[in-house]
């Protein structure tokens, strides 16, 4: 004995179909063109569109002669999307456009939800009106009030079709023939309507039907971290030491060095930037002191730096961006370094950082400290206090200060400081 599934409807996730339509039939007179012709050769345009953005490229169907108000396909369009990847706000944007002209005249377009306000699917056929420039989809006025009665019984019927076609509703065959006999007369009664009614326009589609209906899934905020947390533990990590550790390339190492042309005499001292360039020198100047500089702004530096000399801001970022391993760059670097417009104690603390291990630079560091105050070097007693227990820390050692001297004393006689070493 087979077990009753208790399944009563289908997820929009788990439909991994296509998206596709059946363009049936045009019922309606089209609006007259300004030559005064009806238009008789015309062809259906259509897309997905998701809160007014587009999600497929616009698909059409064939052309056909549209005679007596009827034009009739009987053409399947398919989207290269699925069903499970539809978002919840899915419109689908219906065009009826003229054969006649190239790009073609618009003659009718209308819009239809594909979610209902509960969240289903729209299955089966139906049927849309389109609007017109002519007469806008909300100051055409229905004809007679018989064609609102037809058009609701159809409406209904069709409703009844679908569920049929879903195997909800027994089928009964003398029953069946009267409400497909009835659907195709109502349908004749609504052309003959409309083939009298100027500028009332019906498009006739018919939607994927499924054995069951089909609900748009939302996932959780709990589902969706515990698949992005799964999603993350399945990964294999693969560390590339070069990009990890921010090892210099030596391909762009090397056209560093030939860029700047050390030892070969080419210095241009009078070279200026011009406005662009000032506004990228100032920007680079601006960063804080832990950001990283990339190649081109190192180069940048470089190339201006005889320009920025005057600037003693610009001092650190220069000096962070010497090749301290080229013995020419370095010397030349050290004597720009002290014509360099007078730093102020904050750039001199900066150059004892870790960052700047060479010995020159740390001695004109301390040079430029010893010049300050007792009472203005005591509003960075802080960070020198920070710097002294960062030596004990690492070397271990018990050091006092001495009494009779003040602070800046020890550290311009503090041996790791004199020979460049890390703090």
């Amino acid at each position: 004995m087979a077990v009753k599934s208790d399944v009563k409807v289908y997820s929009s996730k788990d439909v991994s179909l296509e998206f596709s339509l059946n363009v049936k039939a045009l019922y309606g007179q089209l609006p007259r063109s300004r030559a005064g012709y009806v238009e008789n050769e015309v062809l259906v345009a259509t897309r997905l569109l998701a809160n007014d953005e587009p999600l497929t490229s616009e698909v059409t169907s064939t052309m056909v002669v549209h005679a007596d108000g009827l034009a009739e396909w009987k053409e399947k369009l398919s989207f290269p999307i699925k069903v499970r990847d539809l978002p919840r706000g899915t419109t689908l944007e219906l065009k009826v456009l003229s054969a006649r002209k190239f790009p073609h005249p618009i003659l009718g377009h209308a819009s239809l939800d594909l979610f209902s306000c509960d969240g289903a699917l729209v299955q089966g056929l139906q049927m849309v009106t389109l609007s017109t420039f002519d007469t806008p989809s909300f100051e055409f006025e229905c004809p007679g009030p018989k064609f609102t009665e037809q058009q609701a019984e159809l409406q209904h019927l069709e409703q009844l079709l679908v569920e049929y076609e879903q195997g909800h509703l027994p089928p009964v065959n003398w029953l069946d023939n009267l409400v497909f006999a009835r659907i195709r007369d109502i349908r004749k009664t609504q052309l003959s309507i409309t083939q009298s009614t100027d500028n009332f326009v019906q498009l006739l589609i018919e939607l994927p039907v499924f054995s069951l209906p089909v609900l748009f899934f939302t996932e959780h905020a709990n589902e969706t971290r515990q698949k992005e947390q799964q999603r993350w533990q399945r990964l294999t990590w693969l560390v590339d030491d070069e990009v990890n550790f921010i090892m210099d390339n030596p391909a762009e190492r090397k056209h560093q060095k030939l860029q700047r042309s050390v030892g070969r005499g080419v210095i241009d001292m009078e070279l200026k930037p011009d406005g662009a360039e000032k506004r990228r020198l100032s920007a680079i100047i601006q960063l804080p002191p832990t950001r990283a500089l990339d190649m081109e702004a190192q180069n940048l530096l470089w190339k201006f730096r005889f320009a920025i000399r005057y600037d003693s801001k610009a001092l650190t970022k220069f000096l962070k961006c010497v090749d301290w391993t080229d013995p020419a760059e370095t010397k030349a670097s050290v004597q720009l370094m002290h014509e360099w417009a007078p730093i102020g104690p904050a750039t001199a603390l900066e150059l004892l950082t870790p960052s700047f291990t060479n010995s020159d630079v740390r001695r004109y560091a301390v040079t430029i400290l010893a010049q300050v105050d007792d009472e203005e070097l005591l509003l960075y007693l802080l960070q020198l206090v920070q710097v002294r227990m960062r030596l004990r820390m690492r070397d271990h050692a018990r050091l006092k200060f001495p009494r009779e001297h003040h602070l800046f004393n020890y550290l311009s006689t503090d041996h790791y400081l004199i020979t460049g070493a890390t703090l």
